[in-house]
């Protein structure tokens, strides 16, 4: 009877320990085919944004395409599989890189950096380094695509003092539309 239960324990134990290996290396393979090499295909086309101060007035367009996104006539920025390195690769000044997806007050952003950003995911600076926020601490930007009181928004967030995403600005499918809603803030995103 005591060998019995020593085995059955034993079995009991060995169960255990296969089916935790499997959940763990299950949930790692999901993790690793959720990164995305391309921009998702709701955020590629062009989206437009209207601002104004009272004093200027300027319409700014983004165009995404799969694996691209331009802000209005400047150089294309282009997505690149990440490839670990130690010094700054100003040749690829306008290579970016996606390292995932980061969740805050229920939103989902896509993670985009410039090349020679830290590779992990999010906001690791401290904000001590003397820059204006965006690119400079070290956080990328974030985009995420959301039907918005009836309407297709492109929302692109960055950091300011390596803190949270915030400074969001929306992006709308019409140069009309964007005009109308241009001083709209949705609930949820921080401004």
């Amino acid at each position: 009877m005591e060998l019995k239960k020593k085995i059955i324990t034993v079995l009991t134990l060995i169960s255990v320990v296969v089916g935790v290996g499997s959940v763990c290396n299950t949930t790692n393979t999901v993790q690793a085919k959720e990164v995305p090499t391309v921009f998702p295909k709701n955020m590629r086309g062009t989206w437009y944004q209207y601002y104004t101060n009272g004093f200027e007035k300027d319409l700014s367009k983004v165009k995404i395409t799969k694996t691209t996104y331009t802000l209005n006539e400047f150089q294309p920025n282009v997505i690149h599989k990440y490839i670990p390195h130690d010094k700054p690769d100003f040749e690829r000044a306008n290579w970016i890189f996606i390292p995932g997806y980061q969740k805050q007050k229920g939103i989902t952003w896509l993670n985009v950096k410039q090349w020679n950003e830290p590779a992990e995911i999010g906001i690791p600076d401290t904000g001590d380094d003397g820059e204006d926020g965006g690119w400079g601490e070290n956080g990328g930007e974030f985009f995420n695509c959301s039907k918005l009181k009836g309407h297709q928004v492109l929302s692109i967030a960055n950091t300011i003092d390596g803190t949270s995403i915030h400074n969001t600005s929306h992006w709308y499918r019409s140069a009309k539309l964007a005009k109308k809603l241009t001083k709209h803030h949705y609930k949820g995103f921080l401004y």
